[in-house]
C-alpha cells in the first residue's frame, strides 16, 4: 500500500473509442496515511485498543515489505499497551527483518511483561538508544528501569525512569511514561502476608506523617498484589474520608493508587479518577488521571460518557489546569468532525506555545479529510508538517505527501504536483520515489501543464528513481491529455520514441502495457494523418497481444479492427471499410468495439451527407445495445445529425430525441449537454418560453457543473430575445445576467469578456450611450490592454473583443468624438484582431494613417 491515488486525468467522454478510456495504474482511493495518522495518534492518547484494530488493518493491506514491518512494528507497541502481550510476540514473527534496533525494544518489553527479565536484558545491546527514533528513546530507559526494578536495584531503576520522562517528546508521551513509573513503583512482585502486616503496623505508627502515608499506599498495593483487592480499596476509600482539607497531595496520591488498584473500567476506580481529574492539585497527576481513563473507555458508550464528563470539566467559569489537555482529548473522543475540529481550533488558538499543537493539528487533519474537505487538510498537514520535533522524520514525510495527495483530491492540481515534488526530498516508508513521480506527472495533466509534464519526464527519465513501468504509464497518460487537445502529433511523437526504445531493448515493460503502447501508437497515427501508418502497425500489435490476459486480448483485438476500419475510411477505401466492420461484428460482438463500430460508420456515412443512412446505424446501436454506454452518445449523435437537416420537422425530430436520452439515461453525463442543446433547438423554432425553461432545468439541476456559465449565457440570450421592443422585465433580467457574468471572477475569460460585450449593446439598444461606452471600455482595458497572458483570451474572446471596439468606435462616431473613435478602431488593428483589416479601413476613412496611441483614454 503505498498511499497513492493513482487515476487517469482524461475526463471519460463516451465519444471516446475503446480502449482510450481505460485508466492505468488504479490505486487504493483513500490513501493510508490518513488511517495510519489516527492508530499513531489513538496509541499516542491511549486508546491502545483502537489503534490496534487500524494497525492490523494497515498490516493487511500493506504490499512493500519495509512499510509492513514498519507497521507490524507500530502495531506491536499498541498490542503491549493493550496488555495483549502474546498477540504482540505472535506479530513479531511476522517481521522480514526481525533483529534491528525497533525489533530488539519490542522484544525487551515483551519479555518483560512475561517476567522474563534476562530475555528484556539480553535485548539490550550498548549505543542502542542512539539508534532508536527519537519517539522511542524513552521506551528505551522505561525498559532498562523496568529490569532495575526486577533485580532490586531502587535507585537505577528510578534513575531510568526519570530519563524516560525527559527522554519524552511531548506532554501525552511524558504522561504515558509518568503513569508506567507509577505503575512499576507500587507494583509488587513477590508479596507477603508479613510485608503486609509490617507495612499495616508502620503506617498505624506513623499515622498523619509522610512515612506514614508512604506505609499506607505501600500496604494497599501488598494487600492487592496478594489477591485481596477488596480490602485495599476500602483501606484506600477510608484514608480518603480521614485526609485534612489541606492534604490534597496525599489525596491525589491515594486517588492514583485507588485507580490503579480497582482499574479504570470499574466504578470506584473511575469515580477516584474523576474525582481527582476535577480536584487535584498537581497537572502530572490530573494528566495520568486523564489517561487511566481513555485506557479504561474501551467502548463507544464509556468514552461517551469520558467526553461528557470532559465537557463538564470545560463549561467550569475558572479555567481548568490541564485545559489544553481536555480540549484534546474530547476532539478525539467526539465522532462529530465539526465539534473534534472545533476544540483542536480552540486548543491552537489558547494555547499557541502547546507541545500538543502537532497532535491537534493531526485531528484538523483527520476530520477535514473524513468530511471531504481536502484542500483545508492540505494546509493543516502543511502547518502539522512545520510544527512537528526535527526528529519526528516518519510522521514528517507521510504529512508532506498527504498534503500532495489533499491538494490532488480536492482539485488543486497545480498546488498537488508541486507538494509531490517536494516530497521526493522527504518520502515515508515503503513509497516508492517512481510512484510519486507519476502522481506529480499525473497532476501536471490534469493541471493541463503538459509541455511541463513532458519536461518533468524528461528530465527524470534517466533518474533511477523514477522507474521504467512509471515513466511508461506516465507517458501513456501524457499521450492521451495530449490527444484530447489535439495535439495527436506531439503525442505521436512520443509514443514512437518509446517504442523505439522498446524495440532496442532499452526498455522492459510489462506485456500489458507494451501492447496499450502499441495500440496507441497506431491510434495516434491515424489522428496524426498517417492511417498508413495504422494499417502497418496493426501486426504488430496483433503480435504482441499473445502473452496478455484473455481479457485485454479481446478489448485490443477487437480495439484494432476497429482502428483499422476507421484507417480505411480515412483512405477512403470504404468497402474495405465496412467489410473490416462486419467482421468485427461477427468476431467480437459484445465487445465495446463492436459496439463503437456502429457511431464510427455513422461518422462516415454523415461525412458523406448520407445523414439517413447514418441516423439508421445509430438507431440500431440504440435498440440492440440499449444499456451501453454509447447508447445515449448514439441519441445525442442522432439528434445532431437531426438538426443538420436544417428544417423545422427535422429540429422537431432532434428534440424528440434528445427528450428520448434523458428519459432513458437520466444518469448520463451528456444529459447537461442534452437540455442545452434542446434549449437551442427551441430557440431555432422561435419557442422561447420553451427554450428559457430547458436552460433554467439545467442551471438548477447542475449549478456545478463545468458549463453552467455558458448555460446562464443562453438563457440571457433568450430573455433579450424574448424580451422584443416591448417586455423591460425581460431585458433587466438579462441584463443582471450578463452584469453577474461579466464580473464574475472564476468564470472563463472568453464568457465573461462575451458578457460584457452583451452588457454594453443592452445598455446602447436602450439609449444609455454613456454608460454602453463605459462598459465596452471597461471590457477593453481588463481584458486586452491590462492582460498580461493575451494567449488566454482565445479564439472566442478576441473574436467579442473585436465587435466591442467595433461597436463602441461607431458609438463615438455616432456622437462625433472622432479621436475616441479612431483610437477604438487603432486598438483593433494594432492587437492584431479580427477585422483589423475593416479597423485599418475605417482609419483612412477618418483620415488617420500610421500609429495611433491606443494605451490612454480610459
Amino acid at each position: 500500500m503505498s498511499g497513492l491515488s493513482r487515476g487517469q486525468n482524461v475526463a471519460t467522454d463516451p465519444a471516446l473509442p475503446p480502449l482510450m478510456g481505460t485508466a492505468e495504474a488504479p490505486g487504493d482511493p483513500v490513501p493510508g496515511f490518513a488511517r495510519e495518522g489516527a492508530a499513531r495518534r489513538a496509541l499516542e492518547m491511549g486508546f491502545p485498543s483502537v489503534a490496534t484494530r487500524l494497525y492490523a488493518e494497515l498490516v493487511a493491506a500493506a504490499t512493500d515489505p519495509v512499510e509492513r514491518d514498519r507497521l507490524i512494528l507500530d502495531g506491536v507497541m499498541a498490542l503491549f499497551e493493550a496488555d495483549r502481550i502474546d498477540e504482540a510476540a505472535t506479530a513479531m514473527l511476522d517481521l522480514s527483518v526481525p533483529n534491528g534496533p525497533r525489533s530488539r525494544l519490542r522484544r525487551g518489553l515483551i519479555a518483560m511483561a512475561r517476567g522474563d527479565v534476562a530475555g528484556a536484558d539480553a535485548a539490550l545491546v550498548p549505543g542502542m538508544a542512539a539508534t532508536l527514533p527519537v519517539n522511542e528513546r524513552a521506551w528505551f530507559h522505561y525498559l532498562v528501569g523496568a529490569i532495575a526494578g526486577a533485580r532490586d536495584e531502587p535507585q537505577l531503576a528510578r534513575r531510568a525512569y526519570a530519563n524516560a520522562i525527559a527522554a519524552a517528546t511531548s506532554g501525552l508521551q511524558r504522561a504515558r511514561f509518568e503513569l508506567a513509573d507509577l505503575r512499576s513503583s507500587w507494583h509488587v512482585s513477590q508479596p507477603t502476608p508479613e510485608q503486609a502486616s509490617r507495612l499495616l503496623r508502620r503506617w498505624q505508627e506513623y499515622e498523619g506523617e509522610q512515612i506514614g502515608y508512604d506505609s499506607a499506599k505501600r500496604y494497599a498495593a501488598v494487600v492487592a498484589a496478594l489477591g485481596d483487592k477488596a480490602t485495599a480499596i476500602s483501606f484506600l476509600q477510608n484514608q480518603i474520608l480521614v485526609l485534612r482539607g489541606g492534604q490534597v497531595a496525599q489525596r491525589d496520591d491515594f486517588r492514583l493508587l485507588l485507580g490503579l488498584i480497582a482499574g479504570a473500567d470499574n466504578d470506584m476506580g473511575r469515580n477516584a479518577l474523576l474525582r481527582l481529574l476535577a480536584e487535584g492539585a498537581g497537572r502530572e497527576k490530573q494528566r495520568i488521571a486523564l489517561r487511566m481513563l481513555v485506557e479504561g473507555s474501551s467502548d463507544d458508550a464509556q468514552r461517551a460518557n469520558l467526553r461528557n464528563e470532559i465537557s463538564q470539566l470545560l463549561a467550569e467559569t475558572e479555567a481548568h489546569p490541564i485545559e489544553q489537555d481536555l480540549l484534546l482529548f474530547r476532539a478525539q473522543l467526539t465522532p462529530d468532525t465539526t465539534a473534534a475540529t472545533r476544540d483542536a481550533l480552540s486548543l491552537l488558538e489558547r494555547f499557541p506555545a502547546s507541545d500538543l499543537r502537532p497532535t491537534a493539528l493531526s485531528i484538523l487533519v483527520g476530520a477535514a479529510w473524513d468530511s471531504g474537505r481536502y484542500r483545508t487538510a492540505a494546509g493543516y498537514a502543511a502547518q502539522a508538517r512545520r510544527e512537528l520535533p526535527a526528529g519526528e522524520r516518519e510522521v514528517r514525510a507521510q504529512m508532506g505527501l498527504l498534503q500532495a495527495e489533499a491538494f490532488f483530491r480536492g482539485d488543486d492540481f497545480r498546488s498537488a504536483a508541486d507538494a509531490y515534488a517536494a516530497a521526493l526530498d522527504e518520502l515515508p516508508s515503503g513509497v516508492a520515489a517512481g510512484d510519486v513521480v507519476f502522481q506529480e506527472v499525473l497532476a501536471r495533466i490534469a493541471d493541463n501543464q503538459l509541455t511541463a509534464a513532458a519536461t518533468r519526464i524528461d528530465l527524470l527519465a534517466t533518474d533511477p528513481r523514477f522507474d521504467v513501468i512509471n515513466r511508461w504509464q506516465a507517458e501513456w497518460n501524457l499521450a492521451r491529455a495530449m490527444q484530447a487537445q489535439g495535439r495527436a502529433a506531439d503525442a505521436y511523437d512520443r509514443v514512437n520514441q518509446l517504442m523505439a526504445e522498446l524495440g532496442a531493448g532499452r526498455a522492459v515493460i510489462p506485456d500489458a502495457l507494451a501492447v496499450r503502447i502499441a495500440w496507441l501508437q497506431a491510434r495516434l497515427a491515424l489522428e496524426a494523418g498517417e492511417p498508413e501508418q495504422t494499417l502497418t502497425r496493426a501486426p504488430e500489435v496483433r503480435r504482441r497481444v499473445g502473452s496478455v490476459s484473455p481479457e485485454l486480448r479481446e478489448e485490443v483485438l477487437s480495439s484494432m479492427q476497429l482502428l483499422e476500419a476507421e484507417a480505411y475510411f480515412a483512405l477512403g477505401r470504404h468497402d474495405e471499410a465496412l467489410s473490416t466492420l462486419q467482421a468485427l461484428r461477427a468476431e467480437h460482438a459484445n465487445t465495446e468495439a463492436a459496439v463503437y463500430s456502429y457511431i464510427a460508420e455513422a461518422n462516415a456515412q454523415a461525412a458523406q451527407g448520407l445523414l439517413v443512412e447514418a441516423q439508421r446505424l445509430l438507431t440500431e446501436l440504440v435498440s440492440t445495445y440499449r444499456d451501453n454506454r454509447y447508447a445515449p452518445f448514439a441519441l445525442y449523435q442522432s439528434a445532431l445529425m437531426a438538426e443538420g437537416r436544417r428544417e423545422d420537422i427535422y429540429l422537431r425530430e432532434a428534440i424528440e430525441k434528445i427528450e428520448e436520452l434523458v428519459t432513458r439515461y437520466p444518469q448520463s453525463d451528456l444529459v447537461f449537454y442534452a437540455r442545452f442543446k434542446q434549449g437551442d433547438l427551441l430557440r431555432k423554432l422561435n419557442e422561447w418560453g420553451s427554450a428559457r425553461q430547458a436552460y433554467e432545468l439545467i442551471i438548477n439541476q447542475y449549478p456545478q457543473h463545468e458549463d453552467v456559465r455558458a448555460a446562464q449565457m443562453a438563457l440571457a440570450d433568450t430573455m433579450k430575445a424574448q424580451a422584443g421592443v416591448n417586455d423591460r422585465s425581460l431585458k433587466d433580467s438579462a441584463a443582471a445576467i450578463y452584469e453577474r457574468l461579466r464580473d464574475l471572477a472564476t468564470a472563463p475569460m472568453e464568457l465573461r469578456i462575451e458578457a460584457g460585450f452583451k452588457s454594453g449593446h443592452l445598455l446602447s439598444e436602450r439609449g444609455r450611450w454613456e454608460r454602453a461606452a463605459e462598459t465596452w471600455w471597461q471590457v477593453v482595458d481588463e481584458f486586452l490592454l491590462e492582460n498580461n497572458d493575451p494567449a488566454a483570451l482565445g479564439t472566442r474572446g478576441r473574436y467579442w473583443l473585436a465587435r466591442t471596439l467595433r461597436y463602441l468606435g461607431e458609438l463615438f462616431e455616432r456622437q462625433g468624438r472622432w479621436e475616441e473613435a479612431r483610437r477604438s478602431y487603432a486598438v483593433m488593428r494594432d492587437r492584431g484582431l479580427s477585422q483589423a483589416g475593416w479597423a485599418e479601413a475605417q482609419l483612412e476613412r477618418l483620415g488617420v494613417r500610421g500609429t495611433v496611441e491606443t494605451t490612454t483614454g480610459r
